[in-house]
């Protein structure tokens, strides 16, 4: 787990926010990302803060 970002919601702000996106992929107002897109990114993310890390 990731515990250098301060979580910018409550967890009942996180929750209701997963619901809202769950309604809206379910409606097809929205499209899912594809996991290995997400993947990328993360590892992406992941060098840029190790490298910031000290």
């Amino acid at each position: 787990m990731c515990t250098i970002l301060q979580c910018a919601y409550s967890e009942e702000e996180a929750k209701e926010l997963t619901l809202q996106r769950g309604r809206e992929i379910k409606d097809g107002r929205v499209k899912l990302i594809p996991h290995e897109e997400v993947m990328n990114d993360m590892e992406q993310l992941c060098t840029i803060l190790s490298g910031n890390i000290k």
